[in-house]
């Protein structure tokens, strides 16, 4: 809070300086305004980054017609980020919904937009850092010719696991495959590595952050060019 109420008197003084009329009741308004913001947005975004372990598991890929255009290989992995309104805090120990997220296996992308099912638990030390996690996310459309991609994440277990799908186009909805099994136009292929990455996290300020330290950048400015 202290650090806006530097902002302010920079901004006032700096105005009052090179000669702009401003009188005590659009400070005042002006003081309130920075004030009912700076409470309103009291915390950052917190983006955490997930890189996990070369995939050195593989299944398949089993195919009938042209197969996967492309296929899990041992320079693949799970990398991606989750975002939340707020840090994960100490000792934290519970399933958490993420503001968004986005993961890429090396084949499919599985994020906010795409994801039919998504789960995520954390747990936190002392001091916040992530020390065991579970996650999934599917991407899953039982059509003719839909798919279903999968990717699992398990520090308590101890592996990253992706899965990706072509259902067959004789499928019937709600399945992939028919049954009898006889399918048509279909692959699947599966990547694991039996062991986990690691997490990084970042702060984001809020926009009304940026727009606050930008009126102190311009206060600044007024300043030097009248020293100038």
């Amino acid at each position: 809070m202290y650090f806006w109420c530097d902002i302010c008197i920079l901004v006032f003084d700096s105005a009052i300086d090179g000669g702009m009329a401003m009188n005590r009741k659009l400070m005042g308004l002006f003081v309130g305004l920075v004030f009912a913001l700076n409470t309103s947005f009291t915390h950052a975004t917190a983006i955490y980054t997930y890189v996990g372990n070369n995939f050195d598991s593989f299944v398949g890929p089993f195919f009938d017609g042209d197969g996967p255009s492309a296929v899990y290989g041992t320079d693949d992995q799970i990398t991606g980020t989750v975002q939340f309104s707020t840090a994960l805090g100490a000792l934290f120990d519970d399933i958490a919904d993420p503001l968004s997220f986005s993961f890429f296996d090396g084949v499919n992308v599985i994020s906010t937009t795409n994801a039919t099912s998504r789960y995520f638990y954390f747990k936190t030390d002392a001091s916040a850092n992530i020390i065991s996690w579970a996650f999934n996310v599917k991407d899953v459309l039982l059509v003719p010719n839909g798919h279903y991609r999968e990717m699992t994440v398990n520090a308590a277990l101890s592996f990253d696991y992706a899965s990706d799908t072509l259902c067959a186009s004789n499928a019937p909805v709600g399945s992939c495959f028919p049954e009898p099994d006889d399918r048509t136009d279909w692959y699947t292929q599966r990547a694991q590595v039996d062991s986990v990455g690691s997490w990084a996290v970042s702060q984001v300020p809020e926009p009304t952050t940026l727009a606050l330290m930008g009126l102190g950048l311009a206060g600044i400015g007024w300043k030097r060019r009248k020293a100038a």
